[in-house]
């Protein structure tokens, strides 16, 4: 949704959002984006054009200037490229485009955008109200946006190098995005197949990515070693590919006990021949099994994010949801965080997980502080990883197996 939203949606985000007297500031705008599927910078231009909320007596009315904009040739060269035909709403990308238009609009005097100089699309890139909190430049969805104002305007942007998004994409943030000790033991009861619960097992503790995880086949798994040759497909173009990945004996004998127990020979984990429908299959197993777990749940709304899909770039309507979504993503974003907790280091991690560790900064939490923490105050402050496994984990993942196991004889 762009800032020129419906006086409906605009009584229901200033339902939510509370005016804070004492500090000067609306509140509960996380709230708002959530059950509204509103962006936050969406809302924030929202209530810069009602910082004060909605008139009591004209909330059914659009700002003059809306409708001045929607005059213009910024906009109707925007609708004419983002307008779905077929439904006649415009796209998540053209709404953003639309409504830096408008942004444009107002700023320079309610002047068509698709008139500027180059002079002012630079006085536009240095305002403040673009400007990412974290690196006090442009954010790249601005300037994104704003380039593609220049080209409509028969701006060439790649002629100016001080409009290039090279370098200004915020480096990602570090992700809480794993399970801790007590969700993953809820998650290990809220698995509802055999192969799944293995599968999970491997993927918590070996750090490898879901498409290497459901590749693990007999042939490649050395129980005299205690290790496991996975292969990496998304390391395979890099020159690395293979990844020898070792494991605690209790998770030895559990992995031989399936491949006994079912008569498993090749591959462990093989729903279907194609990649993608097995990709999709376990994801919605670990999905139930997070849903099953209560580590997460759907709200009811949904947002649209522009994605690319038989070569076309479509609309798509995507769940929210709310905590945890157990996606196959979890596996190894969990075993870097916990086995950072549990004695690794980061080179420990770079090692077991094949993931450089530059990359482990950016994109996961904790990785190697409580070694290095131990290290510096010369004192043992956790559990180590072998005697964790054993004694914590490996209980819940036998006592699920069992439950499992003498569902599946019954049927």
């Amino acid at each position: 949704m762009s800032i020129r939203a419906e006086s409906k949606e605009l009584e229901n985000l200033f339902g939510i959002l509370k005016f804070d007297e004492r500090n000067k500031k609306w509140k509960h705008k996380s709230e708002a984006s959530r059950k509204l599927g509103m962006s936050r910078p969406t809302i924030d231009k929202i209530l810069r054009n009602y910082p004060h909320g909605l008139p009591p007596k004209a909330k059914l009315l659009t700002p003059q200037f809306v409708g001045k904009y929607a005059e213009t040739q910024c906009h109707k060269k925007v609708a004419m490229y983002y307008m779905d035909r077929a439904t006649g709403k415009m796209s998540a990308q053209g709404q953003k485009v639309d409504s830096m238009g408008l942004e444009l609009y107002v700023m320079f005097g309610q002047v068509d955008p698709l008139t500027f100089s180059v002079d002012l699309f630079r006085k536009a890139m240095a305002d403040p109200r673009f400007m990412d909190k974290q690196t006090s430049e442009i954010s790249f969805g601005n300037l994104s946006a704003l380039r593609i104002i220049m080209s409509l305007a028969g701006i060439d942007p790649k002629r100016y190098p001080e409009f290039t998004t090279k370098g200004v994409k915020r480096a990602p943030s570090k992700r809480g995005w794993y399970l801790e000790e007590t969700e993953l033991i809820k998650f290990i009861y809220g698995i509802e197949e055999l192969d799944t619960l293995v599968l999970c097992r491997i993927g918590f503790e070996s750090g490898g990515r879901f498409s290497s995880t459901s590749l693990v086949s007999t042939e490649k798994i050395a129980f005299d070693m205690n290790m496991i040759e996975m292969f990496e497909p998304k390391l395979a173009s890099r020159g690395k590919g293979i990844e020898e990945r070792y494991f605690v004996n209790c998770t030895m004998d559990f992995i031989r006990r399936y491949l006994r127990d079912c008569n498993v020979i090749g591959r462990l984990f093989k729903i279907s021949d194609s990649p993608s429908h097995n990709y999709a299959m376990f994801e919605k197993r670990l999905l139930k099994a997070g849903l099953n777990a209560g580590l997460f749940r759907y709200t009811g709304q949904f947002e649209t994010r522009e994605q690319r899909r038989g070569g076309k770039m479509r609309s798509l309507r995507f769940p929210l949801t709310e905590g945890k979504k157990t996606s196959t993503h979890l596996l190894k974003h969990t075993f870097v965080s916990l086995a950072s907790m549990h004695g690794f280091g980061l080179d420990d991690v770079s090692e077991q997980t094949g993931t450089d560790p530059d990359t482990l900064k950016k994109h996961y939490l904790g990785v190697g502080k409580r070694k290095l923490k131990g290290l510096i105050l010369g004192k043992l402050e956790y559990v180590p990883w072998y005697e964790w496994v054993e004694k914590t984990l490996d209980p819940h993942w036998r006592t699920r197996y069992q439950q499992l196991a003498s569902k599946r004889a019954t049927q």
